[in-house]
């Protein structure tokens, strides 16, 4: 069955909504595959990104906390020997 059995049959306005349903539809699978999947990868992608900054940021840190701490044993250190 053809697009013009099915209009002759149920009527134009049927068929052309049909026509458009299927022009839809196309467009939507389209917009899928060349717009949304490639958007998502890269999203994907960023958030892999992120996740190695933060653990970089993360252990940059813990190793300036131990620094503070020690600075903070020193300057505390020092301060009792001066009488401060």
């Amino acid at each position: 069955m053809t697009w013009i059995d099915i209009a002759e049959r149920l009527g134009l306005p049927a068929g052309l909504l049909m026509v458009v349903l299927a022009a839809a539809g196309r467009a939507c699978s389209w917009i899928g595959t060349e717009v949304v999947v490639p958007l998502r990868d890269r999203h994907l992608a960023f958030l892999d990104r992120t996740e190695q900054l933060l653990e970089g940021q993360e252990q940059s840190l813990g190793r300036l906390v131990e620094l503070t701490e020690r600075i903070d044993k020193r300057t505390e250190a020092h301060t009792r020997r001066v009488g401060g």
